[in-house]
């Protein structure tokens, strides 16, 4: 029979621990003030501070925050061991899903693509990643960052598509316009083509194609 255990805890002194480098939570002067507000009403926190082996914060950097803005020197935190740096990641952005307020969106649509891609459990469903995509784009914001565009019926229609009545001519496109086999993230069996690239610099290569024939 299988018995559940809580993680081990330790008394740490707040000043030592650590903020994650890439948490894309940001935390503003209203939201530490709101919870040492409440943390002062309950005479605590009752929300987990979570730390990683070096005693970088994973969970409740906010409430850490508001500690210190309360005057406490020391506090009980809970040790998570054993996590690779990515997973310590995906725990950091899951946690600050469940109580949202303001993100760097810049670092989100870096790391969301990447970590789901990895089957890591982040909360932000498929929808609200292609969301924010499309909003750091609208916003000029340059990400490395790649998302399998397999069709969705909630996706932007913003596209043309290309039909071919052989297959010589679809390996010429798929060569043409460097479009990489990709695999489903949701169903790891599938794999296709990845159909979705910039218009525009679909129309340079054909364009650069064209003078150099």
């Amino acid at each position: 029979m299988k018995t559940a255990k809580l993680p081990e805890t330790k008394f740490v002194n707040l000043k030592d621990l650590k903020p994650h480098p890439r948490n894309p939570k940001k935390h503003p002067r209203w939201q530490i003030e709101k919870l040492a507000k409440r943390i002062e009403v309950e005479k605590g926190y009752n929300q987990i501070i979570a730390v990683d082996e070096k005693d970088v914060v994973l969970k409740g950097w906010g409430r850490v925050l508001a500690l210190l803005e309360l005057g406490y020197v020391k506090a009980q935190v809970t040790i998570l061991c054993g996590f690779t740096e990515d997973q310590k990641l995906a725990i950091v952005i899951a946690d600050n899903k469940v109580v949202s307020t303001e993100y760097d969106e810049r670092i989100l649509a870096k790391e969301l693509p990447r970590l789901t891609k990895m089957g890591l459990d982040v909360v932000f469903s498929e929808k609200e990643i292609k969301d924010l995509l499309l909003k750091v784009k609208d916003k000029g914001i340059i990400t490395e960052s790649t998302y399998d565009m397999s069709p969705r019926l909630y996706e932007h229609y913003n596209y043309i598509m290309m039909f071919f009545d052989n297959e010589m001519d679809f390996k010429y496109a798929k060569q043409l316009l460097r479009l990489p086999t990709v695999q489903d993230r949701m169903k790891p069996e599938k794999v296709g083509i990845l159909r979705a690239i910039p218009g525009m610099k679909a129309i340079e290569i054909i364009k650069n194609e064209n003078n150099n024939s």
